[in-house]
């Protein structure tokens, strides 16, 4: 079985919002995976450039708040439960759709998180 990766890379620098035409996509063969090695094969793609405004260089150890994580399941899951926490992401079905939903994200087309469903008839395989 062959193996290969897909991914977008950026062709030319956005001159205000970037479209379609800034993209391009590539793919190289990938070495069979090797002993105690695996493949992954991502189906979710998120195309969000506003967490790049809030990395910070900062340590963020989870396991600091360990102590909370039962008291922050069980308010959190009940808020869910009782529709006090309702969310609304856009969906985009297929890899060749993401120059697309990235450029979209600049012109407020999309509700909540962009996201790219891949592995659908509309991708490329």
């Amino acid at each position: 079985m062959t193996y290969a990766a897909r991914e977008f890379q950026l062709v030319s620098r956005p001159d205000g919002a970037p479209t379609t035409d800034n993209f391009m996509l590539t793919e190289r063969r990938l070495p069979r995976p090797g002993r105690d090695e695996l493949l992954v094969r991502n189906l979710w793609l998120s195309v969000d450039p506003h967490m790049r405004k809030r990395i910070k260089l900062q340590e963020y150890i989870v396991t600091d708040h360990a102590s909370r994580r039962d008291a922050f399941l069980r308010d959190v899951g009940q808020w869910i439960s009782d529709g006090k926490i309702r969310w609304t992401n856009t969906v985009v079905d297929g890899l060749t759709q993401m120059p697309r939903a990235f450029a979209d994200l600049f012109t407020g087309r999309n509700t909540g998180k962009m996201l790219v469903r891949l592995n659908t008839a509309n991708d490329d395989a």
